[in-house]
């Protein structure tokens, strides 16, 4: 579970990403990896979010760094999910099976 605080526009999602039958890291290098977010429970995505391609991040070791805005994090308190998405540059996609937990509960 990721756990975010409404509005807050410094929060960070940092992802590895490694091959699951032999620990390689996918190389990001010339890919877009996305960050698509949805409440919990339900089928509407609210946002996505591409991942940041600029030093220091590692792509060739598959980091794939996303940045939240307080505009993203405009949300009613709660539960909700993302998923990753990897676009490679022979248009190929591949998307973690697995989800991600967020939980966002409001400010003080």
């Amino acid at each position: 579970m990721i756990y975010l605080v409404r509005n807050d526009n410094g929060s960070q999602l940092e992802c590895r990403l490694t091959r699951d039958d032999s620990d390689v890291p996918v190389d990001l290098t010339d890919a877009v990896a996305k960050l698509r977010f949805r409440k919990k429970g339900t089928s509407t995505v609210i946002f996505t979010l591409n991942n940041i391609t600029v030093a220091p991040v590692d792509l060739p070791q598959g980091q794939a760094l996303f940045q939240f805005s307080s505009a993203n994090l405009d949300l009613q308190p709660g539960l909700y999910e993302g998923e990753v998405e990897v676009t490679f540059n022979n248009s190929n996609i591949e998307t973690v099976y697995e989800t991600i937990d967020f939980q966002v509960r409001d400010d003080f």
